[in-house]
């Protein structure tokens, strides 16, 4: 006698389980990247002047603006002056102080004493600020006129010494002040604003 087998009941098929090489990966997110704008809020160029303080970049922006000069070059390059000296030129004109003209608050730039540059023992005056009838002759600081002045430090702050006594000496000067200066990290072209703003008071509180 035979015996009739049943079938087996199948079992639901299972799915294969990914291997780890096989799983999908998720899509990478691209990192966005980060760049600097070229101009800062005065249009000044970003990679030149960033490490300069908000007012120094603003009075900076004023005078180039004022004088006709490239804000994506340094003014020392296009012949006309140095940083630090273009903040204070345009912090005289942010201070409604007129250039080049006289009256009882002017200024000049550039000012020959005792016959300039081209007179032996002569001088000249970065600044001549003209306020009633007061004359104040302003020299601006930068690393060349302190003892980190890789060309003769020392000798430079004598031979400064000895200009400053000069100027005094002649009827065309009250006082001399001098600004940005290395004992107080050059603020005109480091900041901070507080630094350029107690500068410009001191020349102010000198008349």
């Amino acid at each position: 006698m035979s015996v009739k087998r049943t079938a087996r009941p199948s079992l639901p098929r299972r799915h294969r389980l990914p291997s780890r090489t096989s799983m999908a990966k998720p899509p990478a997110v691209p990192t966005p990247e980060i760049t600097k704008p070229d101009t800062d809020e005065y249009g000044l160029a970003t990679e030149l002047f960033e490490h300069m303080s908000p007012l120094g970049r603003q009075y900076l922006a004023r005078c180039m603006d004022f004088v006709g000069l490239d804000k994506s070059v340094s003014p020392t390059r296009q012949g006309f002056g140095t940083v630090p000296e273009c903040v204070f030129f345009g912090g005289l004109l942010e201070r409604n102080f007129t250039y080049g003209q006289a009256g009882s608050q002017s200024f000049d730039y550039q000012s020959a004493t005792l016959g300039g540059r081209q007179t032996p023992g002569g001088t000249v005056v970065d600044f001549m600020v003209y306020v009633g009838n007061r004359r104040i002759a302003v020299y601006v600081e930068s690393i060349f006129h302190t003892k980190d002045n890789p060309f003769g430090g020392l000798a430079k702050i004598g031979e400064d010494d000895a200009r400053f006594t000069r100027a005094l000496a002649t009827r065309g000067i009250d006082v001399i002040v001098q600004v940005n200066r290395g004992g107080a990290g050059h603020p005109f072209e480091h900041g901070p604003d507080s630094g350029i703003l107690r500068d410009f008071e001191r020349v102010m509180a000198a008349y």
